[in-house]
């Protein structure tokens, strides 16, 4: 199992993302925007710059806007790219529960539910499955409509 955390970032490496990088057993793949400081380093981390975003071969990165949430979505090829096969989705505001990840990435306790897609649907929009089917789920940035 090749975990890669990912999240994205506008600030200066803060002491979130350094617990994020502590962890052992994991990538942190930290997407930057155009408003990431320059010279963003954390040890630990792979910080994958808008300059770096933008003159790789994903082409998505030119079609995501600038300064927007949505950029995170690199970071995610990225770790696909460079062998993830479990993401963990989060922000540079959110802090790890150490003790869940003392012995490696968090996994699903016996009796939890995890629910699971056929590779052969692609992309699969993940705020379906939450909620009890009527409520409307979206993620933050997206206009409702």
């Amino acid at each position: 199992m090749s975990v890669k955390v990912v999240l994205t970032t506008i600030h200066a490496p803060n002491r979130c993302v350094e617990s994020w990088s502590n962890l052992n057993g994991n990538e942190v793949i930290v997407a930057g925007d155009r408003k990431t400081p320059d010279d963003w380093n954390c040890p630990g981390c792979r910080f994958f710059s808008f300059e770096e975003q933008q003159d790789s071969d994903f082409q998505l990165g030119h079609d995501l806007p600038s300064d927007h949430y949505s950029r995170k979505m690199l970071g995610y090829l990225l770790a696909l790219r460079e062998g993830g096969t479990h993401i963990f989705d989060t922000d540079d505001d959110n802090e790890p529960f150490v003790d869940a990840w003392r012995n490696g990435a968090p996994r699903p306790r016996s009796g939890d539910t995890v629910t699971m897609t056929d590779p052969e649907l692609g992309f699969v929009n993940p705020y379906s499955f939450y909620g009890t089917g009527t409520d409307k789920v979206w993620p933050r940035g997206l206009p409702l409509e």
